[in-house]
């Protein structure tokens, strides 16, 4: 699905739900919710609950976001919190937690025919300040579950602006894409994107 650009626009989040204002409301005139859009509730409420007021963000990226997954693709979750273990493994082990408490959820979309491992991404607020290259495909593909005080969204539009500012593209070469961060670019000349 795609973010629309723009700070005003209602960006699509999944097949069923528009994000305004920060908050999710429901479209009815949208297609009904698939199997991973129930799914993705059920992310979203258990995901609020394990980790309280430490979830400042949840989103999908990939092609779960991009339209393109297929029944064995696996979910890539973008977690920021407002704090968190210093190590990798140490927040791997706690999202472990988390995932033992979808597995009901996991169940029933496997019995709906789809087989997804998820793949999370997790970083401390301050962390995701900075950049991450994941962010320039979630300019373009992004479905946002969680984003208390519009933490994702805004660092997203600002990343967006530096590639619009550097005239930055993204080009399909076949199934696959990549990035031309900067169309006059000469060979040894250096350029930040924050």
């Amino acid at each position: 699905m795609h973010l629309a650009p723009g700070p005003s626009a209602p960006r699509l989040v999944s097949s069923a739900y528009i994000v305004r204002g920060g908050t999710l409301s429901y479209d009815p005139s949208v297609l009904p919710p698939t199997p991973v859009d129930r799914f993705l509730d059920d992310l979203r409420r258990l995901a609020e609950a394990f980790y309280g007021e430490r979830l400042v963000s949840l989103a999908i990226f990939g092609s779960h976001a991009s339209g393109l997954a297929r029944p064995r693709s696996d979910l890539d979750l973008f977690i920021v919190l407002a704090s968190a273990a210093p190590r990798r493994r140490l927040r791997l082990d706690e999202f472990d937690r988390l995932e033992a408490d979808l597995a009901p959820a996991v169940a029933a979309l496997e019995r709906e025919g789809w087989s997804i491992d998820l793949s999370p991404v997790i970083r401390t607020r301050e962390e995701a300040e900075g950049f991450s290259i994941l962010y320039l495909d979630m300019t373009i593909h992004v479905r946002i579950l969680v984003d208390r005080d519009d933490f994702l969204r805004r660092r997203l539009d600002r990343m967006r602006s530096e590639l619009d500012r550097l005239g930055a593209e993204r080009r399909t070469l076949g199934d696959r894409w990549y990035w031309v961060l900067k169309q006059d670019y000469r060979p040894g000349e250096v350029f930040e994107i924050s």
